[in-house]
């Protein structure tokens, strides 16, 4: 029991020493473990091994996104676990990561990013249940690709993978032909 507390230990002391140690507040220790609970929704209903979900900066930009490895480790920007105005929601940017692991397509360009957006939407309706209908979800989905086009046009680069967002909401909408495609 002793070499299994060291080990527990050495881990959180190396983890600490590579992401930096942020002290989190009780707000953000709560969303955290609603984002917990939302993967352990998702992995158990796709059959995958439970992601494990680690605070920090996850990419050049710092932008508040998340990043999902082929590991099982998420990495999940602080500015994702603070709190959003009344009615909006940063579930797609975390389902999108899921959509990778649940896949299992990390890595290959623009074909796995797409396949993580159709994703997205389905585990939207599985890790919130309740929350999310598929047509809301999708909606939602298109919504963050709206805004991620007009950051875009505003000079922001094409994520690393990515294509530009225009192009993502048109496959998206190819996806999911069912439902209307608003326009950005």
């Amino acid at each position: 029991m002793l070499k299994l507390l060291t080990a527990v230990a050495l881990l959180v002391a190396v983890v600490s020493a590579l992401t930096g140690c942020a002290t989190l507040t009780p707000a953000q220790r709560t969303a955290l473990a609603d984002y917990q609970q939302f993967a352990n929704r998702v992995t158990q209903h796709y059959g995958r091994p439970e992601v494990q979900i680690m605070v920090g900066t996850s990419n050049a930009y710092g932008d508040g996104v998340s990043l999902m490895r082929p590991d099982g480790w998420m990495v999940l920007s602080p500015t994702l676990l603070e709190p959003v105005a009344p009615g909006r929601s940063r579930d797609f940017g975390f389902a999108h990561e899921l959509g990778h692991w649940v896949t299992g397509r990390f890595g290959c360009g623009p074909a796995c990013e797409a396949d993580a957006n159709a994703e997205a939407v389905r585990i939207l309706v599985v890790g919130r249940p309740g929350v999310w209908t598929e047509q809301k979800a999708f909606n939602h989905s298109i919504s963050f690709l709206c805004g991620t086009k007009s950051r875009q046009e505003a000079g922001r680069p094409v994520t690393k993978n990515h294509l530009p967002a225009a192009q993502e909401i048109a496959d998206l909408a190819a996806h999911y032909t069912q439902y209307p495609a608003k326009t950005c």
